[in-house]
């Protein structure tokens, strides 16, 4: 065994270290992670096994080999397109980053705070994404000819999927369900062909990244974000140049229980409202005044500007509008809030200034089952004259929209697959957009908004934590997207889109329209799984001309 791991040089014998340590010989992995990393040989995949080993065993010195493996890892990334294992990789990274995570928290030093957050930003840095943001315009290549047949094969495949009166109570069956799955299977292969032959972007040192959020935040403003790490739910806290870290040890489990209770609320509300929902409503609000307690418990709300929110894993689809803060108001009424996938994207937004968008478009699919879209747009153009729109949408004319004008939106349908996220789809008149085709697409808007089921919906599978129409949009170089996280009704849709541009147009505060469009749906149903569906992700400060 011994001669094999020789073999196979230095990588083996890092792996034989994983190995021992996973068997719970510590001493013996120790030696072997040491033999390993002598000289200076060493690969980067070799010195993130090993320093993740190290780490890992324990000692003194186990934070500054976990950063080292980190910090490898971040080498193995901006390499990714010479690694032969990637999904062997993608399981690792997520190892070292978590235990160097858990490491700086437990140490708790001012430092170790700010690396920490910084962490955390890396585990939605969205993999996927990188990839895909290469974004090839070698239409004659035979990889990408393949890639985008694979894409438009999904893309029909999706018209299958949906069930009878609500699209998302699916009667697919077991084969249209395996038949998607190995369409996935044979994109993921050829994503990571193309991948390996196209440049992969350099990353910034993340200290730095927090450093800059840190400082360019506004004074008033407050960053928040949370993080359901090792059982406990881990808050960030920053404002005014300081950073906080709060750890409430064994929340996790509540707070995940609660969440599939309010996903459930919001997701049974478009097919149980003519039902009598007094017990339901009050399960709901119970809920709600939980999770609050728990994700605002250290975080004082009183004279804030504007409210960041960075949610990890199933707190994503946290109705955050209409959770109950002091007396009891809904959040929205407190404060002004945005959400963002992590610091890394709240100090990349920061870093210039909300521009107005000079060019609107406006997309949308109606239906026997959606006739309120042609009303919608109808609207929306008679508040923006100079807008291009698209009735009865394709999918190359949607793409098109986003390639070539700033504010798109978007009236109709979506179906999300909770299980398989990144095969989601918007519906069009000849077919479907899927997440894929939005993250591969090149974009020029800087403000999306749905009027679509699920449009903000995201995967809450550590897998699919990337997956999502919201975070392609974003990951592309959207400042702002904002719609629903869960079905909606078609006049609710209208409501909010109708309210939610008025206000634009009017005071070009994209936060302050996002609110009035929260409250016009509230008064007409004060239900908090209807209105508090809405999110906003991205950039929150008032345009600039």
């Amino acid at each position: 065994l011994r001669s094999g791991h020789i073999h196979r040089g230095r990588l083996g014998l890092a792996w034989a270290a994983r190995r021992a340590l996973d068997r719970g010989r510590r001493p013996r992995a120790r030696a072997l992670a040491r033999e390993a990393l002598q000289g200076r040989s060493a690969s980067p995949w070799t010195r993130m096994v090993a320093h993740h080993v190290l780490g890992r065993a324990g000692g003194p010195r186990s934070v500054s080999h976990l950063a080292q493996a980190a910090r490898s890892a971040d080498l193995v990334h901006d390499r990714l397109a010479a690694a032969a294992d990637r999904q062997a990789f993608l399981a690792l990274r997520s190892d070292v980053y978590l235990d160097y995570l858990g490491a700086l928290l437990e140490r708790n030093r001012t430092e170790d705070r700010r690396r920490a957050l910084g962490v955390a930003g890396r585990l939605r840095a969205g993999w996927l994404l990188d990839e895909l943001a290469k974004r090839t315009d070698d239409g004659d290549d035979e990889s990408v000819r393949r890639w985008h047949d694979l894409r438009s094969r999904l893309a029909a495949l999706l018209h299958e999927v949906e069930g009878g009166d609500e699209p998302r109570v699916r009667r697919s069956g077991l084969r249209l369900h395996g038949t998607i799955q190995r369409l996935e299977a044979d994109l993921r292969r050829a994503e990571m062909k193309l991948a390996r032959r196209l440049p992969i972007p350099g990353r910034h040192d993340v200290a730095d990244t927090v450093d800059e959020l840190i400082r360019r935040l506004p004074h008033d403003d407050t960053f928040v974000e949370y993080l359901l790490h090792g059982g406990d739910l881990v808050v960030f806290h920053a404002r005014a140049g300081r950073l906080r870290v709060h750890r409430l040890e064994g929340r996790a489990a509540v707070v995940e229980e609660l969440l599939d209770s309010v996903q459930f609320h919001l997701d049974a509300q478009t097919w149980l409202a003519d039902q009598p929902g007094s017990l339901r409503e009050a399960a709901l609000a119970d809920r709600l005044r939980r999770l609050s307690d728990l994700l605002f418990g250290t975080v004082p709300l009183p004279d804030i500007g504007r409210l960041w929110i960075a949610p990890h894993a199933g707190l994503v689809q946290v109705p955050w509008v209409a959770l109950p803060v002091g007396s009891g108001d809904p959040l929205v009424d407190r404060v002004p809030l945005t959400l963002v996938p992590g610091a890394e994207s709240a100090a990349r937004l920061l870093r210039e200034p909300a521009r107005r968008p000079r060019t609107v478009a406006l997309g949308g699919t109606s239906s026997t089952a959606l006739p309120m879209v042609d009303r919608e747009i109808s609207d929306l153009a008679a508040l923006a004259p100079a807008a291009t729109v698209a009735a009865t949408t394709t999918r190359n004319e949607f793409l098109t929209l986003l390639e070539t004008h700033e504010l798109v939106h978007l009236a109709g349908h979506a179906v999300f697959l909770d299980g398989m996220p990144f095969a989601s789809g918007l519906r069009m008149s000849d077919g479907y957009v899927t997440v894929r085709d939005l993250a591969a697409t090149r974009l020029s808007a800087r403000f999306v908004s749905f009027g679509v089921c699920s449009g903000l919906r995201v995967g809450r599978e550590h897998s699919d934590r990337h997956a999502g129409f919201v975070l392609a949009l974003l990951g592309g170089g959207v400042r702002t997207v904002i719609g629903p996280i869960s079905p909606v009704h078609d006049e609710i849709a209208y409501a909010f889109d109708l309210a939610l541009h008025t206000a634009l147009f009017d005071t070009s505060d994209p936060c302050l329209a996002f609110s009035s469009a929260v409250r016009a749906v509230r008064e007409l149903d004060a239900q908090p799984a209807v209105w508090g569906a809405f999110h906003m992700y991205g950039d929150p400060r008032p345009w600039e001309a």
